[in-house]
């Protein structure tokens, strides 16, 4: 039993990187103006005319829309379109397509992440290091049939995996984050359950 779940904190510990594996192209900070910006190339690789129009389209991360078929400000170099602060209160990954229309029709399809920090860092390192210090606890109880000291681990990694599925890893919410927060809740519950089994079975026995 004590092997069966070592293994398993290590195959949870290694895939905690893989949760941040879908990097977005832009980080922006929540309830602030976000400025999207966009090249604007011609096939012969020149910058699209005076005459090029492009427009923006733009998903909250919970695929509601947020911008439909926006007029972007063409600056001779590029395009751009402001979303205001009112409208960037949801934290997570957003979807978003520009397409153009002149001498050459085009079009790019990009993402960006909203987030409270407005980086990628620093909620990524903090959660991650909290969850190897909870999968620490829990090796160290298991390899020292501390059954307390187990049980406090896995209960954490419970709430843990609730925080997660609930805020996103760090900051951003996705299939990836949900899929990872379940498995962190399931690992918990297996853990916290398999060894008040065996305890009990043990008083049992004796």
């Amino acid at each position: 039993m004590k092997q069966k779940i070592i293994i398993m904190m290590v195959m949870i510990m290694c895939l905690i990187p893989l949760v941040n594996a879908e990097d977005t192209d832009y980080v922006f900070k929540k309830d602030t103006d976000i400025d999207l910006k966009t090249s604007c190339f011609e096939n012969n690789l020149t910058i699209c005319s005076a005459g090029t129009n492009c427009y923006i389209t733009v998903n909250y991360p919970d695929t509601t829309n947020l911008v439909n078929n926006g007029t972007m400000q063409n600056s001779d170099t590029y395009f751009n379109y402001t979303i205001p602060a009112a409208r960037t209160n949801q934290v997570g990954e957003y979807a978003a397509l520009v397409y153009c229309t002149g001498e050459e029709d085009g079009y790019t399809i990009f993402t960006f992440e909203v987030n409270k920090e407005g980086s990628r860092l620093n909620s990524y390192i903090f959660l991650t290091l909290i969850l190897i210090f909870v999968y620490l606890i829990i090796v160290f109880g298991v390899t020292h049939e501390e059954i307390v000291l187990t049980s406090i681990g896995a209960m954490a990694l419970i709430v843990l995996g609730v925080y997660i599925h609930m805020n996103g890893y760090g900051d951003v919410k996705s299939w990836i984050s949900d899929t990872f927060a379940f498995i962190n809740i399931m690992i918990g519950a297996y853990v916290f359950i398999r060894v008040w089994m065996e305890e009990a079975m043990h008083q049992l026995g004796g």
